[in-house]
């Protein structure tokens, strides 16, 4: 048995007392099993949503056709708070879009209803008062961390190819070994991947990287011919030699580095040369900022492993923004972890830095000593470019920060407006 939260044990409760039958099912008993603390609760009931609402008012109605109500009990000490689904036992047929049933019929008994369900280890029924219903011995493949489909994996995954990629997540969430009878199924069947949405592909994929066993979860999804879905077919079925070998090295090494979602995905599409990696980064709906990292590590990750100067990154900050920046830096300390690469580059820009704060040294417009309005006062028009020139002036200040008061940036913005050749030259770096 399970223990079961005091919030879920006395909803439960409330719901036999009218005598119905309830149980705890799916990944929050799967999760309980394995010693997590799940916040999530799906229960399974013989009422339908009518009657759970007489006997928990407080309960909103989810959906009624498949009968769901949602409970958000109030928050204990120390708990982030619950959420409670209950629906009513059932069972499904005819998946014609490959997401939802189009015949649903309600049951009286949770055998039926767990038949249901995916995986052997999300078929686990626990109820306070009848005790565990596991008609596919869901546990002991828990035990021996095995994942395999209940009933014919080749029927389930036709009638829902998301759970392919559903079930690689679980694997490398939990460090699961997928049974070989599920996996060649996935192989057989990753075509029908096509009807899963991008934004489903998505939301598991970032579970799959963000997870204990990410690397186990790549190569399982490069092994079923999922990756086509991922990345793209084109890069996915082209792959080179330098390309592959930095993909074993990542499913190798992901592990050592934090569970970031954002960087340990960044450092997957590095591994495809030049802009093949934003088109990778493409294929799925990732958010306007991801992708805007995702594009600065094209741009600017080698550009920034080749800076000498302080001069130069401070530009190159002054360009992007510090957060955009914090990326780049971060992504490169978390690429040397998984490459094995030498470190002194990144540590040198963090001494750069350092100093940079120390010295408090301008990076930004913002950080100069003059703004628009001591332009104006010093002569310069109301309608003359000033953010220009505020931007000349920044340049300056970057090679020399000691220039950074007002004193010699108003002389020096008076240089430039009447010598347009001082003007132009002023990035210009003579070799001797």
């Amino acid at each position: 048995m399970i223990k079961l939260p005091k919030a879920v044990s006395d909803v439960m409760m409330r719901v036999e007392e009218k005598k119905f039958s309830i149980y705890a099912v799916g990944g929050c008993v799967r999760d309980s099993l394995l010693g997590f603390q799940p916040l999530d609760w799906d229960l399974a009931t013989d009422a339908t949503w009518q009657e759970l609402v007489e006997i928990l008012p407080e309960a909103e109605v989810l959906n009624e056709k498949l009968s769901v109500v949602r409970l958000l009990p109030e928050k204990e000490k120390g708990d982030e708070g619950l959420i409670i689904d209950i629906a009513t036992f059932r069972v499904e047929k005819d998946y014609d879009d490959h997401k939802r049933p189009s015949l649903i019929t309600f049951v009286k008994d949770i055998e039926s209803d767990l038949k249901r369900r995916d995986f052997t280890i999300t078929a686990i029924a626990v109820s306070p008062s009848k005790g565990v219903a596991d008609p596919f011995n869901g546990r002991e493949d828990l035990k021996n961390k095995i994942l395999k489909t209940v009933g014919d994996p080749d029927v389930r995954f036709k009638e829902d190819p998301s759970r392919m990629i559903r079930g690689i997540r679980m694997a490398a969430e939990h460090d699961l070994i997928i049974e070989e009878k599920t996996f060649k199924a996935m192989v057989r069947n990753a075509e029908e991947t096509q009807f899963v949405s991008k934004e489903k592909l998505l939301d598991e994929f970032l579970r799959i990287i963000s997870s204990e066993k990410a690397g186990e979860g790549l190569r399982f999804l490069a092994g079923a011919d999922l990756m086509p879905y991922i990345i793209g077919e084109e890069i996915a079925h082209k792959m080179s030699r330098h390309e592959l070998d930095d993909f074993s090295t990542y499913c190798d090494n992901i592990h050592k580095t934090k569970r970031n979602e954002l960087r340990r995905t960044g450092l997957f599409y590095y591994i495809f040369r030049g802009s093949r990696s934003v088109k990778a980064a493409s294929e799925l709906p990732h958010t306007k900022e991801y992708m805007t990292h995702f594009q600065d590590q094209y741009n600017y990750l080698e550009k920034l492993y080749f800076m000498k100067t302080t001069e130069e990154l401070k530009r190159l900050i002054a360009k992007i923004g510090m957060d955009r920046y914090t990326y780049l830096h971060n992504l490169s300390k978390a690429q040397r972890i998984i490459m094995d690469g030498a470190e002194d580059k990144i540590v040198s820009r963090e001494i750069q830095m350092s100093e940079i704060k120390a010295n408090k040294e301008p990076i930004f417009i913002e950080d100069l000593a003059i703004d628009g309005d001591d332009l104006i006062e010093a002569g310069f028009s109301q309608g003359e470019d000033l953010g220009k020139m505020l931007l000349m002036l920044l340049d300056a200040v970057h090679k020399t920060p000691k220039k950074n008061n007002k004193k010699d940036l108003i002389k020096l913005a008076k240089i430039y407006k009447r010598n347009p050749i001082r003007r132009h030259a002023r990035n210009v770096r003579w070799l001797r």
